[in-house]
C-alpha cells in the first residue's frame, strides 16, 4: 500500500475518532493494524451471529475462513517494514 493508502487510512480513523469518541477509547488497545487471525475471525463471527439474528444469513452456514480474504503474506512484512510496534505489547520487567 502506497503512501497515500496510509494517508487515507489514518485520516479515517481520525473523523471516525472525532465521530465516536467514547467507541475509540474503548476499543484503541483492542485490535491493532496487525490483524492477528483469532481477533479478525471475532469480528466475522461477531457479524455472523448479528445477522443471523436479523436472518440476513441462514443458522446452519458456517462462517468461512477470514483469512482467505486477508493479503496477511503482504500485510505482516509491510507492518515489519514499517517499524510498526502492534498494539498488545507488554511492558518488559524492568527488574528482569
Amino acid at each position: 500500500m502506497g503512501g497515500e493508502g496510509l494517508q487515507q487510512i489514518d485520516r479515517l480513523f481520525r473523523e471516525l475518532s472525532r465521530r465516536f469518541p467514547t467507541h475509540h477509547k474503548s476499543t484503541d488497545n483492542t485490535f491493532g493494524a496487525e490483524l492477528p487471525a483469532n481477533l479478525f475471525r471475532e469480528i466475522f463471527e461477531s457479524r455472523r451471529l448479528t445477522m443471523i439474528a436479523a436472518r440476513q444469513w441462514p443458522q446452519d452456514k458456517p462462517l468461512p475462513d477470514p483469512e482467505q480474504f486477508l493479503a496477511r503474506n503482504l500485510l505482516d512484512p509491510t507492518l515489519k517494514d514499517m517499524g510498526y510496534v502492534p498494539t498488545n505489547i507488554e511492558a518488559p520487567n524492568a527488574g528482569k
